[in-house]
């Protein structure tokens, strides 16, 4: 199909990663459905050539089911909406995991069901789920995002091989460490807990402060041309990883025994080594 005549919905165009890609895919001629949480801001999109916006709770299956009708024909899905909470697994109430979860992963889910029967008839699409190196490398205080982008991993594996003899082409994308203010942005819908004075953990409250308040990241866009390419291509592969950070910690988790990788994860997040 010619890539002007293409539907694209991206989820979670408010910022970061869903914004750039909105406006990238929207530059190179494709059509952009940009969605957001209702309340988000998204006028920056209003006025853009190629694309229209939407809001949607990914939380709310009735709600994702109507706005996948808005939409009519859908070819391209990049489920990219999702945010991190941050906490010791131990004191993070289990409600905010399960939030977690309904928003990072089932939102995807929901929104993948609700596509593929008109992809399924067509006999082509491509759904781009955005993970991250955390999909495959998990962190300290990050536990509860980590898994959630681990789930991402598996089930797109499963999707892929059981799509893929209807002509739907479904890709993963792991950014390394991208410069969208990620932790900071997501205060809105998460809480970071259990390091303040009274907690057992207080000590870990400096690695926190570090993991939200990093400056250091590759530009969004990196992104949002592998999500192109990904788009374009016929066989695309079945994961992208972007950056170079990320390659390196890709790698060094496949040659690395655990307890080696554990000592140079402490190192780099500058993990406290007695409490």
């Amino acid at each position: 199909m010619d890539p002007e005549k293409l539907r694209v919905l991206v989820t979670g165009c408010s910022s970061g990663i869903g914004r750039a890609t909105a406006l990238f895919l929207a530059k190179a001629g494709l059509h952009v459905i940009a969605t957001a949480l209702p309340g988000d801001d998204l006028s920056s999109l209003e006025e853009v050539p190629n694309i229209e916006i939407d809001f949607f709770d990914l939380v709310d299956r009735h709600e994702c089911q109507e706005a996948v009708e808005r939409c009519g024909r859908i070819d391209v899905l990049v489920n990219n909406a999702g945010y991190g909470l941050l906490g010791p697994l131990e004191m993070i109430p289990e409600q905010r995991i399960k939030h977690q979860f309904d928003v990072n992963v089932f939102g995807m889910v929901r929104l993948c069901q609700l596509v593929l029967p008109q992809m399924r008839e067509r006999r082509d699409g491509v759904i781009i789920n955005i993970s991250s190196v955390a999909g495959k490398v998990s962190y300290a205080l990050g536990g509860a995002y980590c898994a959630t982008k681990h789930a991402i991993e598996a089930m797109s594996d499963a999707l892929r091989l059981e799509v893929a003899p209807f002509g739907v082409r479904v890709v993963v994308i792991e950014p390394g460490t991208i410069d969208t203010k990620f932790y900071e942005n997501a205060n809105r819908y998460a809480v970071h807990t259990g390091v303040d004075d009274n907690s057992p953990y207080h000590a870990f409250a400096p690695v926190m402060k570090g993991i939200i308040e990093q400056t250091k990241g590759s530009p969004p866009e990196v992104v949002s041309k592998t999500v192109l390419k990904a788009i374009l291509s016929k066989n695309p592969p079945a994961r992208y990883v972007v950056t170079g950070m990320g390659k390196t910690f890709l790698f060094l988790r496949w040659i690395l025994p655990d307890r080696l990788m554990d000592r140079l994860i402490r190192k780099f997040t500058s993990l406290p080594k007695k409490i």
